[in-house]
């Protein structure tokens, strides 16, 4: 037996024109079409299946066997076409699983290193970080005192001569 994925061997289409004689011989036996078609399904063959057929429908339009033949040998290729389409589809799910766990080991393993240093040193760091402040948070920390008056000056009297002019006259 010929596995499906290998190519046909010489003694695979010996067999399988073996076969076809025999078909030939035995024109009216279905077991013997039967066996020719298993056969080239097997060997990975049912392109010269197919093409027999198709010779044997150019002499015998009408003939019930090759009909039947014919459809079972293109329901066979259906079938081998969707199995390989599944196996390649499994193959692909396969893929995308590896990529997916390839994918998450990158992103997981730097969060947990970082994780871990931050669990470690994290009282360490925020030691550091209070005990010796940036230059900016230096000039933030200054002990300079801002006055109420700063934020929201008051009038000033030389203010109050234009308020007078827009005033309205009294009567």
């Amino acid at each position: 037996m010929t596995d499906s994925h290998l190519s046909p061997t010489p003694w695979d289409l010996e067999r399988l024109e073996a076969a076809w004689a025999n078909v030939l011989e035995h024109w009216n036996d279905l077991d013997q079409h039967n066996a020719f078609v298993h056969l080239a399904d097997e060997v990975n063959l049912l392109d010269i299946a197919a093409k027999r057929y198709a010779e044997e429908r150019g002499k015998r339009p009408d003939d019930e066997f090759v009909r039947k033949m014919a459809t079972q040998i293109v329901f066979r290729a259906q079938f081998r076409l969707r199995k390989k389409d599944k196996e390649d589809s499994d193959g692909d799910l396969e893929k995308r699983v590896k990529r997916l766990l390839l994918v998450a080991a990158i992103v997981l393993i730097p969060l947990i290193l970082l994780w871990v240093v931050f669990s470690q040193f994290g009282n360490r760091l925020e030691e550091m970080l209070v005990t010796s402040p940036t230059p900016v948070a230096k000039k933030l920390a200054s002990p300079t005192p801002i006055s109420a008056e700063r934020v929201f000056p008051t009038p000033s009297s030389e203010a109050a001569p234009a308020a007078e002019k827009f005033a309205p006259a009294p009567p």
